[in-house]
């Protein structure tokens, strides 16, 4: 893979998961699940993926904590509460791409 490649995965990346941070739309979440499932699947054995995918997860994870103490007591109809679930469904995604990497990388 080259750099360019690397970069426009990553930049991808990036950009579907900022839109995740944001949905409430199901549909939309889905969608943009789908697209970074995507990109995972093309990501090579770069060191940089790996990297990001750590710092992505560790983020993800962050904002999950905030987002799971904002929702506490609010009913699951709530916007907020949509919003969890589809940060629960990210970081599902996110560990399974950094696992994944980290064993691309054992196989070199």
């Amino acid at each position: 893979m080259t750099s360019l490649n690397v970069f426009v995965t990553e930049s991808n990346v990036e950009l579907y998961l900022s839109k995740l941070y944001t949905t409430i739309n199901p549909a939309e979440r889905d969608n943009l699940l789908r697209l970074l499932a995507n990109e995972v699947a093309a990501m090579g054995n770069s060191r940089e993926h790996v990297e990001n995918g750590e710092r992505r997860m560790a983020e993800c994870r962050q904002r999950l904590e905030r987002q799971r103490l904002i929702v506490s007591g609010l009913p699951s109809e709530h916007p907020d509460a949509l919003l969890l679930e589809t940060l629960e469904r990210t970081q599902v995604l996110l560990v399974q791409q950094l696992e994944s990497l980290r064993e691309r990388q054992k196989r070199l």
